[in-house]
């Protein structure tokens, strides 16, 4: 796993911005060698080529950068934008593009900024932390195609339901949700979320699917990448 020294986590999924791609970051304890991760961190393969190397992902693949930097994606197949130079730094490695420079010349670095890792320029560094990686073995068990596969969603206190009136509740998650009634319930196609981060969403059941009668409700739970999200259980 790559842990950034100011973020306190490891590269995740990559953001859906098209046009300045970066990547998101699952927050980690990275002690004893290991790194204990949240869900969504990714498990990379080290490949070398030739003085370069190269970090796969079994589901995402390789990790690249490109351009005039400020970006950082994942492609399938391998290419000089998958490949980064190493070096000593502020106690861990500095993670330098092969391909992506400024101008044509200015060397771009993997950085941690704003919440997420993309390449950009090493000049009067501030904060040498955002630079700063290191690498250790994963130590969560749960995984899926190389991806930490511990989802959660946190739900708000849940206040009674009425027949016949719509019903909102509050739920805490950073995967993606979908709801729906169980079988022979009422159904509902509740939203499908795909925030990338750990967010407050709100839920809101129409009245017409409040039922005379018990009604049950799935929060089926999926990790970063597994998309489309599989259909519902047909019972609880």
């Amino acid at each position: 796993m790559i842990f950034n020294q100011s973020a306190q986590g490891v590269l995740s999924t990559q953001d859906d911005n098209a046009d300045s791609p970066s990547i998101q970051n699952a927050r980690s304890h990275g002690g004893r060698g290991v790194a204990t991760v949240a869900n969504g961190g990714l498990v990379f393969t080290v490949e070398k080529n030739g003085e370069y190397y190269r970090f796969v992902n079994e589901t995402f693949g390789y990790l690249c950068s490109n351009g005039t930097g400020n970006n950082a994606f994942y492609q399938q197949e391998a290419s000089e934008d998958a490949d980064w130079t190493l070096a000593e730094y502020n106690g861990g490695y500095s993670m330098e593009s092969r391909t992506a420079k400024f101008n044509g010349r200015y060397s771009q670095f993997l950085e941690y900024y704003a919440g997420a890792y993309k390449s950009y320029s090493m000049y009067n560094v501030t904060d040498p932390d955002i630079y700063t990686f290191r690498f250790y073995p994963c130590a969560n068990t749960e995984l899926t195609g190389g991806v930490v596969n511990v989802p959660a969603v946190l739900f708000s206190a849940l206040a009674d339901a009425y027949v016949g009136q719509g019903y909102t509740f509050h739920l805490h998650c950073g995967c993606g949700v979908r709801c729906a009634g169980a079988d022979g319930f009422p159904q509902w196609d509740g939203p499908f979320l795909h925030p990338g981060r750990w967010c407050v969403y709100t839920v809101e059941i129409p009245a017409a699917s409040v039922a005379g009668r018990a009604s049950r409700w799935w929060c089926l739970v999926q990790t970063p990448g597994m998309w489309p999200l599989p259909p519902l259980p047909a019972s609880p």
